[in-house]
Parts: structure tokens; sequence; C-alpha cells
């Protein structure tokens, strides 16, 4: 782990927040490699004192600045806050401030839900039948650590950072029983309000960067709220709380999820898988989920196969939500084509609307490939 540079504590001038910053980073450092290293993650890996009574962000009883009394009416990342925030009392909860150190602007969020950290060793088995194999083939999936989904967001998050991915968040502890974080406040375009000459950056952005995690075995599950699209059309993403992907130290892998996705159960998927040669006489191969409903669940926790096909065709539903997007992927030729290529040609339909409408079709294996050799 790296030096901590900035030592807080109640007597100490950290007012700069670069340092506080190289506080924060080796504290994403610490917990990343204490997940890698560990055989399963004790509660602690987030800084926590239940204890403060300082109320973070509440209209306080507390009539003066408490700093110099016990640790109980301040805890360490308060007092933290409160400096690079230049503020004693009450802090600007999801309202956007500045730093006098630092051009961009922050944000100071609250969550509410919170538990325990639990660890499967061999979450889930998984048998896939297909025409090329009527016997099935065994896949044993390696170890899960299922967090709550406040912690799992910034977990994946702080990881996604370390591969040189815009993402928003600094830091996370717990403070009084409740979660805070300090996060970059970005001023961003809703989806339905983006000029459609704009769309193709945009789009581009959600698929190079998807292409990125693809080694890390990166599920999405929600596409809702990942990512947010700035001024200037530049894509971060924000929220990985219901997403999943695995990290390794070399010598083995550890799954990393929220508790809404984990299982323990054995089950068995029907996959049903073909080939087809397409219009430019290149071989595709094929699948079809029978239970799609039944995939997603097992997601976080299996290593299945076809995740970063299946979260294509997730985000490809989820921006059709929006009119304009919807009309993008209608009007643009480019985009058109490769909308379409995502389909056999006799199934191809314009009305998809959920993750369940794709039970009726094959879909590509190589669905995130396939969009990055074609744009």
């Amino acid at each position: 782990m790296d030096e901590i540079i900035c030592d807080i504590n109640q007597s100490s001038d950290c007012h700069n927040l670069s340092d506080v910053l190289k506080y924060y980073q080796s504290k994403k450092q610490y917990v990343l490699e204490s997940i890698i290293k560990s055989v399963d993650a004790p509660d602690n890996l987030i800084d926590s004192d239940g204890e403060c009574l300082f109320n973070l962000g509440s209209d306080s009883s507390l009539s003066k600045d408490r700093s110099g009394l016990d640790h109980k009416f301040r805890c360490k990342n308060c007092e933290m806050l409160s400096r690079i925030c230049n503020s004693s009392l009450k802090f600007p909860i999801g309202v956007p401030f500045k730093n006098n150190y630092m051009n961009d602007q922050l944000i100071i969020k609250e969550y509410l839900n919170k538990g325990s950290v639990r660890y499967i060793e061999k979450p889930c088995s998984a048998k896939y039948h297909s025409s090329f194999n009527d016997e099935g083939i065994q896949c044993i999936a390696q170890g899960c650590l299922i967090f709550d989904e406040v912690r799992n967001g910034f977990i994946i998050s702080w990881f996604v950072e370390r591969l040189g991915v815009n993402v928003l968040k600094y830091t996370l502890f717990e403070c009084g029983n409740k979660y805070y974080s300090l996060e970059e406040y970005l001023p961003s375009i809703s989806l339905e309000k983006i000029n459609p000459d704009k769309i193709p950056i945009v789009v581009l952005q959600i698929f190079k960067l998807l292409k990125v995690l693809e080694p890390f075995d990166f599920s999405i599950n929600n596409p809702e709220n990942l990512f947010v699209v700035g001024s200037d059309y530049t894509l971060k993403f924000d929220d990985f709380s219901k997403c999943g992907i695995t990290l390794s130290n070399g010598l083995e892998q550890k799954r990393i999820c929220s508790g809404a996705n984990g299982t323990t159960q054995t089950q068995d998927l029907i996959i049903e898988r073909s080939t087809y040669t397409d219009t430019q006489g290149k071989p595709r191969t094929l699948f079809r989920v029978l239970d799609f409903s039944n995939l997603m669940k097992c997601l976080d926790s299996s290593d299945l196969a076809y995740k970063s096909s299946i979260n294509v065709y997730s985000l490809i539903i989820y921006l059709h939500k929006f009119t304009n997007f919807r009309n993008f992927f209608k009007t643009d030729p480019k985009w058109r084509d490769i909308y379409k290529g995502l389909f056999l040609p006799l199934e191809f339909k314009d009305n998809i609307k959920s993750l369940e409408d794709l039970n009726a079709f094959r879909l590509r294996a190589d669905a995130l490939d396939f969009i990055i050799d074609n744009q």
C-alpha cells in the first residue's frame, strides 16, 4: 500500500485538496489489494466510525465547531471534508461546491442502504447444452464476493479507474451508520436532450469503454445511471452498483457483485448454439438463451459465456427508450446496418423493448466486436 500522504487528525492543517485525494487514492489501492489477496473480505474495508455524532450534512443541534472535542463529534472523514469544504458545521450534501484548490466542482452524497459482505467459494455450477455438445459443457464458477449495492458500486468504480477509464467516484466512508461519498460533479446532458449529430460520439464512447472492460468479465445488469454525458459530450462512468466484474491476482479469480444478484444455487442453463454465414461470407456463432431472466440472475455469480454480447443488447434496448436515440438507430445509415447486423435478417424487428423480448432471437456471440469493427 502506498504511503498515506495526508495525516488527518485534530491538529493537522490539511486544507490542500490534492493531499486529501492522495489519501483517498491510497485507500482505494488498499481496498483493492485486500480483496484480491484475502480469502474473503472483512466488513471494515471502508473507513467507518459508527459512533460519530457530528450528524454529517444535517441541521445539527451542535451550535459550535466541535472539531476539538471527543472523536464522537467528528470522525476522520468528517474532519477531512470540513476542511476541503471550508466548513466546520454543515456540509452541502447533494449540492455541488468548489474548493479553493480545484477548479472542478465536487459533490457529497449520502447513501442509506448497507449490508454485510458475503463470500461464496463456488457460487454456481452451470451446464451449457448446445447442438455441438449434447452432454453439456460443465462450467464451475470462481469465488464470489457479494457486497451491498453501495460498496459494490464504489469498489468496481475504483478498479475501473485503475484501467484508465473516466469515473466520478473519489471515496466512500461510513459515518454514524450512514454512507457518504465525495465525488466529482459533472454538469451533464440528459440522454433525451442530446442532439442527433452528437449521438454517434456518445454511442461510440459507450461501446469502446465496454471493450476495455471485456477482459474483466464485466456485466451491466442495469444500464440506467451507469454513465453520464458531460456538456462537452465526454462520457464518464457513474453508477456500478448493480454491475459485476472479475478481479485476478494471477493465481485465482474473484467475482465482485451486489447482493441483489448473487446466488449459491446450481442451475442448468439451456443455451442453444448454432452457426450462420453472413452476407459477407463470414461464419458467425449465434446463441439463444431459452430462459433469459434466469441467465440475468446468474450473470454476477457464474462464469457464463456471452457476457459482453448481453451487455451490448442490454444497452441497445436501454438507448431505444429515448426517442432521439431510437430515431438515430433507424435513420443513420451506418448504425442502422450495425443494429440490424446484431440479428438474423429474418428475425430482425424494431420493436424490441425489453431483455425478455430477446428470448425469441438468436444473438451474436461477437456482438461487441461486430460493433467496434463496423463503426
